[in-house]
């Protein structure tokens, strides 16, 4: 038996505590080998999650960027994007977000101050939670990111871990 194979029995069998939390439950998953292989970032922001027991608690207005826009192929600091970036302004480098939507991804870019005005307005008109930061997640294509329902500003609920 493999072992994401042989941990994902042993999630089932083993006596855990039951949780209703979408976050804390991804996590558990993760780490057992739920979703397949993880990478050492994912595996860091879900072991995060379990060991500081963050749940989702705010809420995030997402939209995408992607490899075939002229800005989506590095970020601000002329690093190449990959599935674990997302953009943000008000959060700070690093840390890492999460959304059902999303999954799990690390702050190591920044956007436009103009996201964060439009985020202001959003929030206004459609009567979102005041607290709403917005968050640019990197795609390879757009029409991956479609594929995923990123298609507008859409509110999400999430976690900052850290």
């Amino acid at each position: 038996m493999t072992f994401p194979m042989a941990a994902s029995v042993l999630f089932f069998i083993l006596p855990l505590p039951q949780h209703t939390d979408s976050l804390q439950t991804c996590a558990r998953k993760a780490l057992c080998g739920y979703y397949g292989p993880l990478k050492d970032w994912q595996r860091d922001a879900y072991e995060l999650v379990i060991r500081k027991g963050i749940t989702v608690d705010r809420y995030f207005v997402l939209t995408q960027y992607n490899g075939q826009e002229p800005d989506g192929k590095v970020d601000a600091r002329g690093v190449k994007c990959t599935v674990r970036v997302a953009a943000s302004n008000k959060l700070p480098r690093y840390v890492y977000i999460w959304t059902a939507a999303s999954g799990v991804r690390q702050v190591l870019d920044c956007g436009s101050h103009r996201n964060d005005v439009i985020v202001r307005r959003l929030i206004r008109e459609r009567g979102w939670p005041e607290d709403a930061v917005w968050v640019d997640i990197w795609w390879p294509t757009a029409a991956e990111a479609r594929r995923k329902g990123f298609d507008g500003w859409k509110l999400y609920a999430g976690a900052v871990i850290r």
